[in-house]
């Protein structure tokens, strides 16, 4: 019992551990998009080039971020409040 224990332990840090990744790994993502749209408006495909972040991925991150009024969008372009 013991040793059974012991792996329910080492199971619970583990998935601890992973979701404390994810988070940060999220959150310094969304930073990144909002940081390169902090000097200039740029499209998808100009994000894309900048953070080096797939399409499909970028755009749920843009997506969310819209949603959240952190960054808006002009046509085809993204932009912080800040951008010219």
């Amino acid at each position: 019992q013991a040793r059974l224990h012991k792996v329910d332990m080492i199971v619970k840090q583990q998935v601890n551990e992973n979701q404390f990744l994810k988070n940060n790994l999220r959150n310094s993502m969304r930073n990144l998009i909002i940081i390169t749209l902090a000097t200039h408006s740029l499209d998808m495909g100009k994000l894309v080039k900048s953070t080096g972040i797939e399409k499909e991925v970028l755009q749920k991150f843009i997506d969310e971020l819209v949603k959240e009024n952190k960054i808006g969008k002009d046509g085809d372009t993204y932009r912080t409040k800040r951008a010219k």
